[in-house]
């Protein structure tokens, strides 16, 4: 048996163009789909706000606001420079990313096994909820991912067909998603640890290995030893006390990860999903899954299942674990930061309902285009993103002359008021200490935000300062937004 037959299943052929485009069309529809239907949150208007200003301040806010490097911010700045600075046009990069993923996944899951598993690949990337929620958000996971299958289908290439110009890009890719994202850094030990487990199988030439590794380290650790760096790793790592909510990290934490992925949940709020969502969605992903493992124990050293299998088992397998242990360490733990995982996982999942024989393999994919469809139903359906669009709408409408504003619980006016109100109106801003001072106003808008508990002692004094003043005479919830107007106590009423 060649050596390009060892890795890869049965012969390739050409890539059909028409059920790849057709996918990946379906894909971009999804994507687009309800692009604008939430205002941005606290982290898309950090990137919109970034992107509007000038090309030297991008690394600048990435040191001092950013959990991630600085590469999807300069081109997110200038993508943004080049079709326009509202929010759709902030996410519609990431639509593009999220979309063009489905290329590479089937590139891989055809290079590793067969046409049918690839196409079943790229129609499980294109109608996942996880993988399509966060192509809708101005934030580095969609490109993220494209970049790190680009890296992973050229690794497979070099691998597989020994060419020296897939290895050098593969090392170009390597490079870009490690700026991309760190946790690429999780990503690339389990591609380490194949070519160190299936080395006789699968030689790469030390001329390779000594020379791209070298390079990469050579364009990552100026980086990696920067003050920015530095800057990023307090806000990330270090314990942030004021947001009190996490990610819960227990002995369930893989679970609801893989319950995710399994298209059982709205991305934010996936631990609060009934029982009876983690059943279906096993059934309908993990079991495949499971079943395709069989092919790792198949008898005879000329297995040809062996080696790709265990290939996108590591690859989805070990970052989430690593993933977990770093959480149970107390590192900041969001199942976003492993979304990427989830297409090696669905890589997996193809190949095991492909092995499934006629009407069960049939019906397999019925259920799956039904459990998608219904996971991106309550996608779109269910609110996850706070409604700063609406709250600040209703303010910049009723606000008066002699009114004041007081944001709670930082002080200071939402990033979302200069994006969406930037002509006006003005506001007069009690800032926190001025709340809990005293301060004079007709009427008092407070404007809370909602989406974490926050404890904070300033905003703790502010509010029993201005409850002691003042009395709520109206009251509107919008979604993890409230918005209330107060005014003052008359003299002699019951404080």
């Amino acid at each position: 048996m060649t050596r390009e037959r060892e890795l890869s299943g049965p012969a390739r052929g050409r890539v059909d163009a028409g059920p790849i485009a057709a996918i990946v069309l379906l894909g971009l529809a999804l994507r687009l789909l309800g692009l604008g239907r939430e205002s941005l949150w606290f982290d898309e208007a950090m990137t919109v706000t970034l992107a509007r200003g000038p090309f030297a301040g991008v690394l600048r806010h990435v040191a001092a606001q950013e959990i991630h490097p600085p590469l999807y911010f300069w081109t997110v700045w200038a993508w943004m420079k080049l079709v326009g600075g509202g929010e759709v046009q902030a996410r519609l990069l990431s639509v593009l990313c999220g979309a063009l993923s489905i290329v590479p996944v089937h590139i891989l899951a055809r290079r590793l096994f067969d046409r049918r598993t690839a196409n079943l690949s790229a129609l499980l990337v294109a109608i996942s909820q996880l993988l399509v929620y966060y192509s809708q958000e101005a934030r580095p996971y969609a490109a993220f991912l494209l970049v790190f299958l680009c890296t992973v289908v050229l690794f497979v290439e070099a691998v597989l067909g020994g060419r020296a110009w897939a290895w050098w890009g593969f090392v170009a890719c390597a490079v870009l998603a490690t700026m991309t994202h760190y946790y690429m850094v999780l990503a690339l030990l389990p591609l380490g640890l194949f070519a160190l487990l299936f080395r006789r199988r699968h030689p790469l030439p030390l001329g390779w290995v000594v020379p791209g590794l070298g390079l990469y380290v050579l364009l990552v650790v100026p980086w990696f030893l920067s003050d920015a760096f530095a800057s990023e790793m307090r806000i990330s790592v270090l314990p942030h006390r004021p947001l009190a909510h996490r990610f819960p990290v227990d002995v369930m934490t893989f679970l609801r990860i893989l319950h995710v992925f399994n298209n059982g949940s709205v991305a934010w709020k996936f631990a609060y999903t009934p029982s009876w969502t983690y059943a279906v969605g096993g059934l309908i992903l993990t079991l495949p899954a499971l079943l395709a493992l069989r092919g790792l124990f198949a008898r005879g050293p000329e297995n040809p299942e062996r080696a790709p299998l265990a290939f996108v088992t590591m690859l989805w397998l070990l970052p989430v674990s690593l993933l977990v242990a770093l959480g149970l360490r107390g590192i900041k733990l969001e199942v976003r930061y492993v979304a990427f995982a989830a297409a090696p996982y669905y890589v997996l999942a193809a190949r095991g309902i492909t092995g499934l024989r006629g009407t069960l393999r049939q019906l397999a994919v019925v259920a799956i285009l039904v459990w998608g469809a219904i996971g991106l139903a309550r996608m779109y359906s269910t609110p996850s993103r706070e409604d700063w669009r609406g709250a600040l709408a209703m303010l910049a409408h009723e606000i008066q002359p002699g009114d004041a504003v007081l944001f709670l619980p930082f002080g200071e006016p939402p990033l979302e008021w200069e994006i969406y109100h930037p002509g006006g109106p003005e506001l007069r801003c009690v800032s926190l200490d001025e709340a809990a001072e005293g301060f004079s106003c007709e009427r008092l808008w407070i404007l809370s935000y909602e989406r974490v508990p926050v404890t904070h002692p300033r905003a703790d004094r502010a509010r029993e300062a201005v409850a002691s003043r003042f009395r709520r005479v109206r009251e509107e919830r919008f979604f993890l937004v409230n918005l209330s107007l107060h005014v003052p106590f008359d003299s002699g009423e019951k404080r």
